[in-house]
Parts: structure tokens; C-alpha cells; sequence
């Protein structure tokens, strides 16, 4: 984790203030579900009470505060960074990610697919000039040959019924190439 996080931050550091963009948690709530239900607060387990700040979860005598405060920004910057071409770099499980920006056609996915090498390149170098020697392998593969797969997102107003989007979305998911 702390190589990673190395690896993460070195790479902020190394390019201009100006091209630094937070990832912004702000949308996010962990009692909502996709299918138009929400979880009450009472009924969640404590670990999900990450929706308000200022009603934290148990245990009692947390103290209130501002959030995010100074640490949690800087913490946030060493390890996540919003890339100039919308892609995302960061620290996930341990391991530093390249997380590529909605493309519309297979060669823009080739293409970020692509920026995302040359981003850990980039990465090496940076790290090697501040005296740490790093290596970083592209893989999709666990020890045992089990693929990862990959990460999609689909944005989807919170009016469409669910039951639409499954219709329409599982057919399309198991039939499409990859």
C-alpha cells in the first residue's frame, strides 16, 4: 500500500497544481439502491453510515468535525488523481489503478487503453528521479490465470424503472464482444 501510494503521489507531484482535479465522493450515498429502494439508517450496519458527516456511525464518543479536513484532503490528493484526459489514477486494494474515461468507440478504448501505459512509464520515471525504484505490471490476471475483467459504468436516471433497465441491459451484457 505505502509503495502504491508512493507510486500515486509522486506522479501528482510531478505535474502542474492547475491539472489536479479531487474525485468528488460528494454524489455518493451507500443507503441508496439502484432499483429505487433506500435503506434506513436504522436498519444499516454501522459500516455503511458513510452518507453523513455530521451523524456519524457508532461507536459513541466520535467527535464532530468539518469534513474533509486538511488530512483527508491531502490523503485524498496522495491518492487519487483525476488525469487531464479523464481518466483516473489511484491506489485500490493496495495496488495503484488507471481507471480510463468513457470512450464511444472501441479505438478511443484501445487509444486510453493505451495512455494508461504510457501514464505508468511516466509513473516509473517519476519515482526513479524522487529514489525510489518501482516497477509496474499491466495485468488482468490473478496467479491462478482467473481473468479480473473490467469496470464499467453506465449512468442511468433514478426514474428509469429497474425492471426497463434490466431488460434492456442483461441481453445487451451477455451478448456484446468484449
Amino acid at each position: 500500500m505505502v509503495l502504491s501510494a508512493t507510486a500515486v503521489e509522486e506522479y501528482a507531484a510531478s505535474i502542474s497544481i492547475g491539472e489536479v482535479v479531487r474525485w468528488d465522493y460528494s454524489g455518493e450515498d451507500p443507503l441508496n439502491d439502484a432499483r429505487g429502494y433506500r435503506l434506513e439508517r436504522a436498519a444499516a450496519h454501522p459500516s455503511m453510515l458513510t452518507d453523513d458527516p455530521y451523524r456519524l456511525a457508532p461507536p459513541a464518543g466520535v467527535s464532530f468535525e468539518d469534513r474533509p479536513g486538511e488530512y483527508e484532503r491531502f490523503m485524498q490528493r496522495a491518492t487519487s488523481v483525476v488525469l487531464s484526459n479523464g481518466a483516473r489514477f489511484y491506489v485500490d486494494h493496495a495496488h495503484p489503478e488507471y481507471s480510463s474515461p468513457e470512450t464511444a468507440s472501441a479505438l478511443d478504448a484501445v487509444l486510453y487503453d493505451r495512455a494508461g501505459d504510457l501514464l505508468a512509464i511516466r509513473v516509473m520515471e517519476v519515482c526513479a528521479q524522487a529514489g525510489t525504484d518501482l516497477v509496474l505490471y499491466k495485468n488482468n490476471t490473478d496467479g491462478k490465470g482467473a481473468a479480473y475483467g473490467t469496470h464499467e459504468n453506465y449512468q442511468v436516471s433514478r426514474d428509469v424503472d429497474f425492471d426497463d433497465i434490466t431488460r434492456a441491459m442483461i441481453p445487451f451484457l451477455v451478448t456484446r464482444p468484449v
